[in-house]
């Protein structure tokens, strides 16, 4: 036994009757810690689940796996006093067999994730080697002088994501929590001056900049960091892992950082990197890269993307170039620096391993190249002389 009930209760604000962990055999620190809970009759809640058939409540299960995995954190906290633990969701829970007094519960939780004030954390509750239940856990670490000094009704609230919503889109989702605005001022790195409004969607491994606004619907995914000054309009969607620089602007129903549309993709860690100040309009989709071609797609700086224009995997985009309405590229693409891609252009027949040079403008079903962009050269000259 690492940890006994009193030296437990050093580290956990709880107390009977609610500690619902009385030792800790097993911990590696910042990964994985293991706890026993005893089940005894003598506990308050036998009295009414239920009254002759006694069945540990699921939710008390859930508890133990949450005190432990909170001892786990509070442990590398060095004011932990000072600190309290609060859930913001609860994802797969399942409960495979009924806990009984007399019984003793063996509580694993490791942790997935932990990235700022937020933590993920996998639990299982076993009884003689039997799965009893098993939950995704996670929480928010607070100050406790700031929820001691704030009334009840001022108390940032969860508001929960419908299961229908998290079991739609990518896994990642599925641990995204829609949290109140008191919450998003403070996601992972306290960003200053945002304006998140209360529907939106921002994973707690999201990083987000000074001065964001981020609309109604929007959704923010998991390993996406967003820079300063950055808009994102009411259901622009970001998927991760994605760096999005300052200043750029994502307008409604747009999707940036998505799964790539390749058959060879299945899950692998790829990424999206885009500059600054560039403009994403409606129903634009820019995909991540894959393994084969690189592992990551990139935008410069500057760029105007119409609607409906569509940058696929493992391209590469330059700086201030111009993507006409429906303009599409297919994987493998290189646009350069002042290139102006024509309306309905499709990059899959022609441009797919191929550059597009710097100053032309392409259009046509054969990727004709149709003019040099001389007005380019000025607008650099004008620059350079700036």
């Amino acid at each position: 036994m690492l940890l006994d009930t009193t030296e437990i209760q050093k580290i956990l604000p709880h107390r009977y009757p609610f500690l619902m962990v009385d030792a800790i055999e097993e911990m590696e620190r910042v990964k994985r810690i293991v706890g026993i809970k005893n089940v005894t009759i003598n506990e308050a809640h036998f009295q009414g689940h239920f009254p002759g058939k006694p069945i540990m409540p699921g939710v008390l299960i859930i508890e133990s796996m949450a005190q432990t995995g909170g001892l786990l954190l509070l442990l590398e906290i060095p004011d932990r006093e000072k600190k309290l633990l609060y859930f913001v969701a609860i994802d797969g829970a399942r409960f495979r067999r009924p806990v009984v007094p007399g019984e003793q519960l063996k509580i694993e939780v490791k942790v997935v994730t932990w990235r700022g004030d937020f933590c993920k954390l996998d639990g299982k509750a076993t009884v003689n080697g039997e799965l009893a239940a098993e939950a995704t856990l996670m929480c928010k670490m607070v100050d406790r002088e700031v929820f001691e000094n704030t009334p009840a009704s001022e108390i940032p609230r969860q508001e929960p994501v419908s299961r229908s919503r998290a079991g739609a889109g990518p896994a990642a989702w599925n641990c995204c929590a829609r949290i109140s605005a008191a919450y998003q001022r403070e996601i992972v790195n306290a960003a200053r001056d945002c304006q998140i409004d209360t529907h939106a969607i921002v994973a707690p491994g999201a990083r987000v900049g000074a001065r964001v606004k981020i609309g109604a619907y929007a959704v923010v995914g998991e390993h996406v960091e967003l820079g300063e000054g950055c808009m994102l309009h009411a259901h622009a969607v970001v998927q991760g892992p994605a760096k999005i620089g300052q200043n750029n602007v994502l307008h409604p129903f747009c999707s940036v950082g998505g799964d790539p549309q390749d058959l060879k993709f299945h899950g692998e860690q790829t990424e999206l990197t885009v500059g600054d100040g560039n403009t994403f309009r409606e129903f634009v989709t820019v995909s991540r890269g894959t393994v084969g071609g690189g592992g990551k797609t990139t935008i410069g700086s500057g760029s105007l993307f119409m609607a409906y224009a569509h940058v696929a995997h493992d391209c590469h985009v330059g700086n201030e170039t111009i993507f006409a309405n429906g303009a599409t590229l297919a994987g493998h693409v290189t646009v350069e620096d002042f290139a102006t891609i024509g309306a309905f252009f499709s990059g899959a027949p022609i441009l797919q391993d191929r550059a597009v040079c710097v100053y032309r403008r392409v259009d046509g079903d054969h990727a004709g190249c149709a003019a040099v962009f001389a007005g380019g050269y000025r607008a650099r000259d004008e620059k350079l002389r700036d």
